[in-house]
């Protein structure tokens, strides 16, 4: 891989990479089949994209010595996140658990009467990001804006209490 064009000012920087996902690079729980569907890509365009992240880890796999597949989040935005695990000094945090922390909110004995999500569409990879974290600030509503694309049942199943409800802001469906 070419990488004698790295820009001078990266060498001996570190970065933090904000990642709420733990998709893989590629395959059916990685980039191409989580967000393509979520973007409006039909399943020979998401089928397309695979294999061309299947491809490209390859050629890291044999030029960088990285597997993107042990990498967790390398399929987040789209495989940014293992453009970054290739390219750059990085860690990977939770953003959910940057801002509780940066805000003292496990400190703390805080009560919330709601929380506010920003979802484009609610589905099963909501599930595995801000959906799982919240449930771990406290007994709140959560309410999450999106189109809703996954059967209500799934969305209730993780929630035990009674006292936890999900309401939705838009119209049910795809």
């Amino acid at each position: 891989m070419e990488s004698t064009r790295k820009h001078n000012s990266l060498d001996g920087c570190s970065f933090t990479i904000i990642c709420d996902v733990e998709n893989l690079f590629f395959g059916e729980e990685g980039a191409a089949h989580a967000y393509g569907p979520q973007k409006g890509g039909r399943i020979e365009e998401v089928r397309f994209l695979d294999d061309g992240l299947r491809r490209m880890a390859t050629v890291i796999l044999a030029d960088k010595a990285l597997n993107l597949q042990c990498v967790p989040g390398s399929g987040a935005a789209g495989g940014l996140g293992g453009a970054f695990a290739t390219f750059l000094d990085r860690t990977f945090v939770s953003g959910a658990n940057l801002v509780l922390d940066a805000n003292g909110v496990r400190k703390k004995d805080v009560s919330f009467s709601l929380i506010f999500f920003g979802e484009g569409k609610i589905d099963l990879q909501t599930l595995k990001g801000n959906y799982r974290w919240a449930s771990l600030v406290s007994e709140t509503h959560k309410v999450f804006g999106g189109s809703v694309a996954i059967p209500v049942d799934e969305l209730m199943r993780p929630m035990t209490s009674p006292s936890r409800s999900i309401l939705t802001i838009c119209r049910l469906g795809n």
